[in-house]
């Protein structure tokens, strides 16, 4: 799972997934320092809403 992040066509973070680690790692990198914590919020939310999908996915099985 690598992705960007943009505001205005313009990219202010970037995010690899590491998928050998045995818990979800990030590497996030940030291009402006004053958006970190939007980058930071928006990898939050998608591992977020990753695990609880995965929950249910084992739930219904």
């Amino acid at each position: 799972m690598n992705f960007a992040i943009l505001q205005d066509g313009r990219e202010i973070g970037s995010v690899d997934q590491r998928w050998l680690a045995m818990t979800s790692t990030y590497d996030i990198k940030i291009e402006d320092e004053s958006l970190e914590s939007v980058v930071v919020a928006v990898v939050v939310a998608i591992d977020y809403v990753k695990a609880q999908s995965h929950n249910s996915s084992s739930a219904s099985s």
